[in-house]
């Protein structure tokens, strides 16, 4: 089952995207990690997204115990509208990436795997 993307979290990013098509080949650390053996990205992704100190706080919380450190995948409201309907994201090998603005604004990146076809 896909995890939502949760509602105190922004809906959409800001659009600042880069994508880099995979090669849909496994990694030796696949064999470990039941959640990526079960399908092969289709590409790489980077969405960015502006948050609040607030927000920051449960993202973290909502990836450590919701989405399990990373591992579960999950859906984006934003993924039909960006060019990738009937997607799901997981974490990539990077964490997300916090830079803070100024004030309770931070930059929230994030990169991630953008898998599609398969419901895991």
């Amino acid at each position: 089952m896909l995890v939502p993307w949760p509602a105190f979290l922004p809906q959409w990013p800001l659009w600042e995207f880069d994508g880099q098509p995979r090669h849909g080949l496994s990694r030796p650390e696949d064999v470990l990690h039941p959640w990526p053996t079960r399908t092969r990205p289709e590409q790489d992704g980077r969405f960015t997204f502006l948050v609040t100190t607030t927000q920051l706080d449960q993202f973290w919380t909502w990836v450590r115990e919701t989405l399990h450190d990373g591992a579960a995948p999950f859906e984006g409201p934003w993924l039909e509208t960006a060019g990738y309907p009937g997607c799901f994201l997981r974490l990539g090998e990077h964490l997300p990436q916090a830079s803070h603005l100024g004030h309770v604004y931070w930059r929230l990146v994030l990169d991630v795997e953008i898998m599609a076809g398969v419901t895991p």
